[in-house]
């Protein structure tokens, strides 16, 4: 199972903005909004809840900076 093709958050990202697009240029039928639309507002809050993780660990995470530093005798 080591050689299942990956998706990245980029590819994610990509697929929702996908979505807005085809959305305004009128691509889908009316009786497939609801299904598009659930899976849309499934992608944004799960794309929006890897955000606040990955600003959370950034804010946890000592910097660079901070770690290099030499410690005073």
């Amino acid at each position: 199972m080591d050689n299942l093709p990956q998706l990245t958050i980029t590819d994610l990202i990509t697929l929702q903005q996908t979505v807005e697009i085809a959305c305004t240029r009128g691509a889908f039928r009316a009786e497939e909004m609801k299904a598009i639309g659930t899976v849309y507002e499934q992608l944004s809050t799960f794309l929006t809840a890897l955000k606040a993780h990955a600003e959370t660990q950034a804010e946890t995470e000592p910097s660079v900076d901070a770690v290099d530093q030499p410690q005073g005798d």
